[in-house]
């Protein structure tokens, strides 16, 4: 029980001995400890869409639809901010469905991801899906490029929707 008591009054503030509590705000008590626990997350990981994927008109009668996260404008922008300089690992889920909006149909995306310190798309590198260690910029920046390909033949004309999931943590 000690050792709890210690370890709470190094996470809250609080002084104790083995017979008087003395809380923050000066008052005693006798045998009976009330302990307020606050936790501040400093170092959490902001990631910001700056742009959707936008394959722009589509061509029906091609087989595949594709999106190079280096070199299409129409590739989806992400910014994620942080620490300075943080060493990062990114992982995400590469295969996803996509839905038609109305429902009837479906399409299996994958995404290729790229990436880079700097919001310089062509000097981005192809991410895998793999955690990998990376870095934050200087100033604690670090941007995504999200792409990919689907099979298109025969599918049902109309939008279809879906989502990206990346996940961001320090090391």
């Amino acid at each position: 029980m000690r050792n709890l008591l210690a370890i709470l009054a190094l996470v809250s503030g609080v002084s104790f001995t083995p017979e008087i509590a003395v809380a923050q705000n000066g008052q005693r008590t006798d045998n009976n400890v009330t302990v307020s626990v606050s936790t501040s997350i400093r170092s959490s990981v902001e990631l910001i869409t700056i742009s959707n994927m936008n394959f722009g008109r589509v061509n029906l009668d091609a087989n595949e639809l594709r999106l190079d996260p280096r070199t299409d404008a129409g590739a989806g922008v992400m910014k994620a901010t942080g620490r300075p300089n943080a060493a990062i690992r990114v992982s995400f889920l590469e295969q996803r469905e996509l839905i038609r909006i109305g429902g009837g149909s479906t399409i299996n995306f994958t995404y290729t991801v790229s990436g880079a310190p700097t919001d310089n798309q062509l000097t981005s590198e192809i991410l895998s899906r793999e955690n990998r260690t990376l870095a934050m910029s200087r100033t604690g920046e670090f941007y995504f490029w999200i792409g990919g390909f689907a099979n298109i033949n025969n599918i049902q004309f109309g939008a279809y929707q879906g989502e990206f999931t990346i996940e961001i943590e320090y090391l």
